[in-house]
């Protein structure tokens, strides 16, 4: 998890105290977290990368999975909610609207390099042209 995530979910800031419900990470401060400061390779293969893409909350992340059949996705979750936000509108709720407009570009090459597919997080049309009753692989 990115260290700045649990900060503003511990300790928000004044302006952001309802964005983070409090009983939802009370229990939390015991865990043991890996707390992260940028992009992260899980496996150190560059099969699973946690991305930094900070905009949508301080510590927002995604994730970049390379498959060997199906090749790369960005998992964006709250990065990019729909392809309005691939072009250019920016989230409803956004932390800072100038770092949500970086990671959705940055969210974008990295599609590009990799010749793969951004998955958005609120956008039902593209969840039921996923497949559903077998894995990706």
């Amino acid at each position: 998890m990115q260290k700045a995530e649990l900060r503003a979910a511990w300790w928000p800031e004044k302006w952001q105290a309802g964005a983070f419900i409090m009983k939802d990470y009370d229990e939390s401060r015991d865990f043991k977290f890996l707390e992260l400061n940028g992009d992260f390779d899980l496996f150190a293969d560059g099969s699973v990368v946690v991305l930094d893409s900070k905009g949508h909350t301080q510590g927002h992340q995604s994730l970049l999975v390379r498959l060997p059949k199906t090749g790369s996705l960005i998992l964006a979750a709250d990065a990019v909610y729909t392809p309005e936000n691939e072009a250019g509108v920016i989230p409803g709720i956004s932390w800072n609207t100038y770092e949500s407009m970086e990671s959705i570009n940055r969210l974008k090459r990295i599609r590009d390099a990799e010749g793969g597919e951004l998955w958005y997080s609120h956008h039902a049309p593209q969840y039921d042209a996923h497949k559903h009753d077998a894995p990706y692989e």
